[in-house]
């Protein structure tokens, strides 16, 4: 986007050397808020063609797409959890079936202490 943004061609080469620094660089930073300009600039500054300057065009949006951002790490988080724990055989699909169908009430752990346990309830571990 910067790129095109301040008109300046790239290469063949220089799209390899994004795609690679990309690649690098995006690796440890997925859960930290705010990383993404960090990373931007870290990857502009690979790239002698691209202006690091027009990481400021970035700033009054990167706000906004932190939020979409945070939100599609943790549903990726969270279907990867249910993948593994599928193919590890490590889940009880009719007690996730009735957690899901809300047939069972979830019950935090300082309640299920003081409370006797009952059959229709989903315990925190």
């Amino acid at each position: 986007f910067i790129a095109q943004a301040t008109n300046t061609p790239l290469s063949f080469h220089d799209l390899i050397v994004v795609l690679l620094v990309s690649m690098i660089t995006s690796k440890g930073a997925h859960g930290i808020p705010g990383s993404a300009i960090v990373i931007l600039a870290a990857t502009l500054s690979a790239i002698p063609a691209i202006p690091v300057l027009g990481l400021v065009l970035i700033l009054p949006v990167d706000w906004f797409v932190g939020i979409a951002r945070a939100l599609t790490n943790l549903i990726g988080n969270c279907v990867a959890t249910v993948v593994v724990a599928v193919w590890e055989n490590d889940i009880d699909r009719a007690r996730a079936k009735r957690v899901l169908n809300r047939e069972l009430r979830y019950v935090p752990a300082e309640e299920e202490e003081a409370a006797p346990v009952a059959g229709d309830q989903a315990h925190a571990l």
